[in-house]
Order: C-alpha cells, then sequence, then structure tokens
C-alpha cells in the first residue's frame, strides 16, 4: 500500500465574504472612544469527503469488490479479489495500485483507478511412458498390480507369480532377473518379464505298516508324498503279548512316536518281539500333593523289560520340583522306565513363583546371537528354583541350522554353557506351534506376543510374570517405513525380515495393556524412555531397560537367572538385572540402566508437561532460542544418547534437562515473568522422576543420579538435526498414534507451528 499525506481543504469563498460583513457592522455599532470585545465568528462544518474506485478488467478474469459501492469515506477499507478463467492465471495489479498480492485489502486515501491483469497458462509437457509384457506359463499365472496398458516414468508395479499346485516358482527372465517374489518394479523403460516355474519335488516314507507283532501307523499318510520341510509322525503300536524294541534303517531308537522331517526319502522299520509271560513286575507311584502322575500304558503288571513312559502332571500354578525312586531324571516332566523289577516311585511338586517369559525376535542380524543367549540361560542355576523360563524363538532363514520359530523351557545344562541345547521344546495350541513340526511366526506382530502371554499364564500359572522384549530398539518408534526396496530397518521393538515387518510401540501397548505384568524388560536399544513407559502405564509394575545404545551381545542371562529365586520379589528381580548389565557393561563410556515404577509414570509425565510449558513460554526471541537449542546438543550440559556415526534418532536425559533449564534460567539467558517458576518446576521435576525410578546405574555417575530418556529430534551422522519430525511424533498430524504424543502438546512438535511446544518452540518458530 503507497503512503499519503493528506491536506485541509481551503475556505469556501462564500463562507469568507459571509464572515467580513458580519464583522464590518459589529464596527458600525461600536460607540467612539470604546474598546469593545470581538467575538469569534461561528465554526462552518467542513464538508465530507468521499472517493470513488473503479477497475479495468482485461481478457482472462474478473474483480470481485467487498463492500462493493457508488464511493467509499477517507480511511475505509477495501477488499479486492482477483478471479482467472480456466486457461488463464492471474499476474498484477496495475495504475494507482502496484503488485501481485491477491486478494488485496486498500484503505481508502484517494480515488483510484486499478487494473488487473492476466494470461494464459502454459501446458506442462506430458511424462514419458512405458509398457510391461508379461509372458504366460503352462505351469503358473502372474498378477500385475495395478494393472494397466501404459505405465507413467516413475510409477511402481508389483507382479508376483502364482505357481500351480505341484510346482514352485524359480525365477525371473527378460528385462529383471532374480526371485523375488513379488516384485516391485520402478517403470523407467519398457519391461518384458517370463517367470519361470519348476515341478515340486516330494519325498517318500517306506515302511511296513503291519509287520510280524504290531502296526505302523503313519499321521498324516500322504501317498502321494511330502514336500521339502513337511512332517509326518510314526507311531508303533504292539499287539497283545508283543513289545516293542526300536527303529531300524534311516533311524534307531526306542521311542514309541518317531517323527521325520522330509528333506530325502527315508525307509523305517519296526521291531516287535514277543513278551515272555512267565515275568511280570508292578510299579507303585506314590499320589503326592499339588499334581499327578500319569503312566503310558498303565496296568497292574508289567513284563520284563517293558517300557513305561512317567508323566508329572503338575496343578494350576505348580511345578515339579524333585522325583523320587529308581532313577534320577532330575526335573524332567516325562521319561521312559524300563520294568526290570518291581518299583516305586514319586514326584513331589512346589508352588510356581515367577514365570519369566523371554520374546526373541532374531529372524534378522541378531539371529546368531539368540542362539548365545539361549545357552546363557541354560547355563543358569536354575534346577530347585520354583520358576519357570519360556523362550519364543524366532529364527532367520539360510543360516545353516532351525530357521523356524521354536518355543522352549529353558533347562539347566549340566555342561554348563555348552553349545548345544538341552531345553525342552513346546507345544503351544494358542500359537499354532508344535515341537514335532516346523512353524514360522511373525513375531512383529503384536498379536502373537500376546497369545504368548496367554499360553504362559495358562500353562505356566505363576505367582508372578517378567516379560523381557529382545531384538533390536529404536525407542518410540520401533522402526521406519520400509524402503522402496522393501527392506526395514534393523533397529525396531521386533524386526521380522520374513514378512519385512516390526512391531511400533503403539501395537506393544495396545498387545500388553491389562496383563498385569510384575516385570518388562527391554534387551534392547533405548528401552528406558519416558515415551515407552508412557505407553506401558497400564501393562505392569516395573519397566527395565537401557537409555541408550546396547551391544549385540545384551544381557548376561547366566549372571541373571542364577542370582534370583522363585521367592524373588519383583524389586529384586529388576535390581538383579541392574547388577547383571553394570557387570558386564561397567566398561561402556555411554552404559546405563534404568527401573521405573510404572505406577508412578503418570505422576511424572504430569510434572513433565508442566515443565515443558513453562520452558516453551521462555523461549520467545531467536537469540534464546539459539542458546537453547545449542545447549541441547553439547554433550558438557545434556546427557544425550544416540548411535555416533550413523544416521539416528536423538534422546535427552530428563534430569540433565530439568538441571539445565534451570541453570538457563537462574543465568539470566532465559529471562521473563517464568523464569523463577522454571526453576520450582524444574525441581519438581527432578522429585517426580527420583520418584519413577527405583533405581539407575550408569558410568557416568553410578546410582547417583536417576536417569529416563525422551526423544528430541533425528540426527544426521554427524548430530546434525534432521530438518523435521516424523509424523509419527508431530500432535495433530493426522499420524500419531503414541499416547505420549498426543497427551504432551507442551513437549512434542505441533502440526499448527504456532503452537507453543519446546520442540516447536525450538525447531519450527519463527522470531
Amino acid at each position: 500500500m503507497k503512503a499519503r499525506t493528506r491536506k485541509l481543504p481551503p475556505l469556501p469563498l462564500g463562507a469568507f465574504l459571509l464572515w467580513a460583513l458580519c464583522l464590518a457592522s459589529c464596527f458600525q455599532d461600536l460607540p467612539a472612544g470604546r474598546i469593545v470585545k470581538i467575538e469569534d465568528p461561528p465554526a462552518v462544518p467542513e464538508p465530507e469527503v468521499f472517493y470513488t474506485l473503479k477497475f479495468a478488467v482485461p481478457e482472462g478474469g474478473s474483480v470481485t469488490v467487498t463492500p462493493e459501492k457508488d464511493s467509499y469515506r477517507p480511511g475505509e477499507r477495501v477488499l479486492i479479489a482477483a478471479e482467472a478463467e480456466n486457461g488463464c492465471r492471474f499476474g498484477c495489479w496495475s495504475g494507482t495500485e502496484e503488485g501481485s498480492e491477491n486478494p488485496m485489502i486498500l484503505a481508502m486515501a484517494e480515488d483510484e483507478w486499478i487494473i488487473a491483469n492476466f494470461s494464459e497458462e502454459t501446458a506442462s509437457p506430458e511424462a514419458p511412458s512405458y509398457t510391461l509384457r508379461v509372458d504366460s506359463s503352462p505351469n503358473g499365472t502372474v498378477a500385475v498390480d495395478p494393472e494397466k496398458a501404459r505405465y507413467v516414468e516413475g510409477d511402481y508395479v508389483k507382479v508376483t507369480a502364482v505357481p500351480n499346485p505341484g510346482y514352485l516358482f524359480s525365477g525371473w527372465t527378460g528385462t529383471a532377473g532374480g526371485s523375488e517374489n513379488p516384485m516391485v518394479l520402478r517403470m523407467a523403460a519398457h519391461q518384458w518379464l517370463i517367470p519361470r516355474f519348476e515341478r515340486e519335488r516330494t519325498y517318500q516314507v517306506i515302511t511296513d505298516r503291519n509287520p510280524l507283532g504290531g502296526t505302523v501307523a503313519v499321521n498324516p499318510d500322504r501317498t502321494s508324498g511330502y514336500r521339502q520341510g513337511e512332517g509326518c509322525v510314526l507311531t508303533a503300536v504292539a499287539d497283545s503279548g508283543y513289545r516293542f524294541d526300536g527303529w531300524s534303517g534311516d533311524f534307531s531308537g526306542t521311542q514309541r512316536n518317531l517323527f521325520i522331517t522330509f528333506d530325502r526319502d527315508y525307509r523305517v522299520q519296526a521291531e516287535f518281539s514277543a513278551i515272555p509271560t512267565e515275568i511280570s513286575y508292578t510299579l507303585t507311584v506314590i499320589p503326592p500333593a499339588n499334581g499327578t502322575v500319569a503312566l503310558e500304558p498303565d496296568k497292574p503288571a508289567y513284563y520284563e523289560n517293558e517300557t513305561v513312559r512317567v508323566t508329572a502332571v503338575p496343578s494350576p500354578g505348580y511345578m515339579l520340583s524333585s522325583w523320587s525312586g529308581p532313577v534320577s531324571p532330575g526335573r524332567t516332566l516325562s521319561f521312559e522306565l524300563a520294568m526290570d523289577g518291581d518299583k516305586t516311585l514319586s514326584a513331589s511338586f512346589m508352588k510356581r513363583g515367577w514365570t519369566h517369559l523371554l520374546y526373541m525376535a532374531a529372524d534378522n542380524s541378531l539371529d546368531s546371537q539368540a542362539l548365545n543367549d539361549l545357552n546363557e540361560m541354560e547355563a543358569a542355576a536354575t534346577d530347585g528354583k520354583a520358576m519357570s523360563i519360556l523362550a519364543l524363538v524366532d529364527r532367520k532363514a539360510g543360516n545353516g541350522d532351525w530357521p523356524d520359530t521354536r518355543l522352549y523351557e529353558i533347562a539347566q545344562d549340566p555342561g554348563g554353557n555348552s553349545a548345544g541345547l538341552v531345553s525342552r521344546r513346546l507345544d503351544s495350541a494358542e500359537l499354532g506351534l508344535s515341537r514335532n513340526a516346523a512353524s514360522e511366526l511373525n513375531l512383529s506382530d503384536p498379536v502373537n506376543l500376546e497369545r504368548f502371554v496367554a499360553f504362559a499364564k495358562r500353562a505356566y500359572g505363576a505367582d508372578r510374570y517378567s516379560l523381557t522384549l529382545w531384538g533390536h530398539g529404536t525407542g518410540w518408534r520401533g522402526g521406519d517405513s520400509p524402503a522402496s526396496d522393501g527392506a526395514v530397518p534393523m533397529r525396531a521393538v521386533a524386526v521380522d525380515e520374513t514378512s519385512q515387518s516390526y512391531m511400533g510401540l503403539s501395537g506393544l501397548g495396545d498387545a500388553l495393556e491389562g496383563e498385569g505384568l510384575s516385570v518388562i524388560g527391554f534387551d534392547t536399544c533405548f528401552g528406558a524412555l519416558l515415551e515407552i513407559a508412557y505407553e506401558l502405564r497400564d501393562c505392569g509394575g516395573i519397566l527395565a531397560g537401557s537409555e541408550g545404545p546396547t551391544r549385540e551381545t545384551g544381557w548376561n542371562y547366566s549372571e541373571l537367572f542364577s542370582s534370583v529365586t522363585g521367592s524373588s520379589t519383583p524389586s529384586q528381580f529388576a535390581g538383579a538385572m541392574v547388577d547383571a548389565f553394570r557387570d558386564s557393561y561397567e566398561s561402556e563410556e555411554n552404559g546405563t540402566f534404568s527401573v521405573v515404577s510404572l505406577a508412578s509414570v503418570p505422576a511424572l509425565h504430569a510434572a513433565f508437561g508442566n515443565w515443558a510449558s513453562t520452558l516453551a513460554s521462555l523461549v520467545d526471541t531467536s537469540a534464546e532460542q539459539d542458546k537453547l537449542r545449542s545447549a541441547l546438543f553439547d554433550p558438557s550440559k545434556i546427557d544425550a544418547f544416540y548411535f555416533a556415526g550413523i544416521e539416528s534418532d536423538y534422546y535427552a536425559d530428563i534430569a540433565s534437562l530439568a538441571l539445565l533449564s534451570s541453570s538457563l534460567a537462574g543465568s539470566g539467558i532465559l529471562e521473563g515473568s517464568g523464569a523463577e517458576l522454571l526453576v520450582s518446576r524444574g525441581t519438581a521435576l527432578r522429585s517426580a522422576l527420583d520418584q519413577a525410578v527405583l533405581r539407575t546405574w550408569s558410568r557416568k555417575y553410578g546410582e547417583t543420579r536417576d536417569q529416563l530418556g525422551v526423544f528430541v529430534i533425528g540426527v544426521s551422522p554427524g548430530k546434525v538435526p534432521m530438518s523435521g519430525h516424523s509424523p509419527a511424533y508431530v500432535r495433530g498430524s493426522g499420524g500419531a498414534s503414541l499416547d505420549f504424543v498426543n497427551d504432551t502438546p507442551s513437549w512434542v512438535p505441533n502440526d499448527d507451528c504456532s503452537a507453543i511446544s519446546v520442540l516447536n518452540r525450538l525447531f519450527y518458530s519463527v522470531f
């Protein structure tokens, strides 16, 4: 808007003459020799001024005026908007006003004549397009999504090969090769794909189903054969007067159930022999308390050397303590007993104090480490303790060992930390797992975590339960979206390479809500964060984990489970986690571990929100913004945790944040009436943190400072802040699902950049 100066209008001539005549008549009436006061002439009102507003509109558009009137008073504001027709665009104003602002607000100060200028739009060049040809095959089909005649450059197309029954997809030829299925193409040229299918190989089990002295049942019995990795069970059943002696051929042993997983053809024969009738023995079981003992077969007398399967069946909430009798099988629930004389045995049971659950997502780069940690658990001194340890382990395909998902009850290894596994593999109806068959579960799916907990509570009922989440971890995020090539990040709550997916923090909270777990541990990086504790506040009693990165070797499970018993309290168990972590990480520069009371997290969250609200309100200049942002990345002022040298999330320690903001307010860097309140709320935050954090160890402070992290922003390999936050951490973005993001407006970024929050003030506000 152009600046204008206004002049008063001159006095009209008629008014001037009238004033002069009145003055003359007054002088005629004055007596001689007297001084008379002359009164001021009466005031004459200034006439009201109006201005006009006219437009010239060339072809290509129109102009709207609000309000639209014949004339306007000085200073009256008018809204002028130019609207282009199809194929045209508005350029600028000319005449008495210039510029390209549209709409324009004009304060009337003179007569205006304005021209609206429009011009034709130029069409953008058409993007190149390409075709996709996919050849057919008699042994399978190909699905194309989306299926179009032509694709614009840059379009993505998913091509899926679907083999017919009895065939397997073996790869692509043409303009693109490989065996990826489905395959995603980015169209940048014409493509021609040819799918290859090969007949699926099957295998046979060759056995005599009706040998002398018994029968052999095959389940499932498939005369058409078995595919690679499929399995079947052969059961030997002796006829009356005969006994089963064992297997011969490709297998040996005396177990009546033989489990076969096919990778070739197998030959096997069941051997039976007549049982001498002149000798028999009795097996007496002393009825135990809190459980029973089952015999198979269960009969009054047994032939000499006949085998009996003996199984302990604890009552709900109890576990086997020991056996007494002619054998010493330790705490094995089930064993075979050869009848070579009259025998008496009994079992004793004890109340199970703890069931410890290990959720081991190792279908990724941590595959080999999973076996090391299972060996560490078996090396722990657990015999005789009223606790059970269950490990659900999903491993990576192609590791040269078993690549599937298995459920184990950990048993103590008499040989210590040996390479093999001695633990008992379990069946689980909830998870659809069989100890005799290969199965693949996606541990990134929260449903499988929920089912694992349900199985443990049903089959291994206890007074208390702990859950340890084992694998990669990025704290609040739980991973980023998969890249265009389908790869997933190698740090999340649970990464599953087979399904190309991961578990997010909100999914973890949904799976565990209301489960009442005594301790939830994170054998991952970035487990001790306020975002995680707030998401799990209704899921259990204690959270335990590291505030920063950890080694792939993780925790020392041998030391952890050796140092606790079935009567340990949740605080004692979490304390044992701290001790084992300290012993392993006392030489690590950023080693840290915290134990948090989840019941105290809501009060800590409220104190953190009050403190953040006060801090955000004090940052109202660019100088304050720069000083606070600089301090936030100063290692001498803030204890921070991130992966050095690579792109990473950056977490700040809450205790050091409270101390920093108070010192800034006390030194006058942050000024205003709220500076004193900031100091008070920083003190309250430290107090709430001390109430929530039951125990902390770090190499830097020992156990003298309670620590818990909170997310700030992603950083580059050089620790330079990223240009923005993920929508999942932006309140009001539509992508946020975490309770912490939705419930902490004074800390997290807001979709409205003008909103007052700490991260808005630090990274998005312009002063």
